[in-house]
């Protein structure tokens, strides 16, 4: 059952962005190894779901330096879903050869921007 809640909780754009790794190298493993699990669940007929955990896979391989299981895991989600825009833009920024350093820092920005404008945040 909580698989399915992450699953379906992460086709809200807001919650996919929020959910993208801003952490430390050290939780980049785990969090491989969840998104990848979580991705692999969505099998027909739920295959429309897996573009946002294909993407926070990549991500999270990208940040680990493994471009071709970021390239993948991008071209994947934009197989399923064309119109994915964050899959689309990660996959061109891997293919112009982009530092991920570059883009985690406009995603911790934008992700300390959203904490500050959410005060009533439980932080857990």
């Amino acid at each position: 059952m909580v698989s399915s809640e992450i699953i379906l909780g992460l086709q809200d754009p807001q919650t996919r962005d929020a959910a993208l790794s801003t952490g430390e190298g050290d939780d980049l493993p785990y969090e491989r190894q969840l998104w990848g699990n979580l991705a692999r669940r969505c099998v027909p007929p739920h295959t429309d779901k897996a573009p946002p955990l294909l993407t926070l896979l990549g991500w999270a391989a990208w940040r680990q330096g493994d471009t071709t299981t970021a390239s993948h895991a991008f071209t994947d989600a934009l197989d399923i879903y064309p119109g994915y825009t964050l899959a689309g833009l990660l996959l061109g920024e891997i293919r112009t050869e982009c530092d991920p350093a570059s883009i985690l820092e406009v995603f911790r920005d934008e992700a300390a921007r959203f904490t500050a404008s959410r005060a009533d945040l439980d932080t857990l």
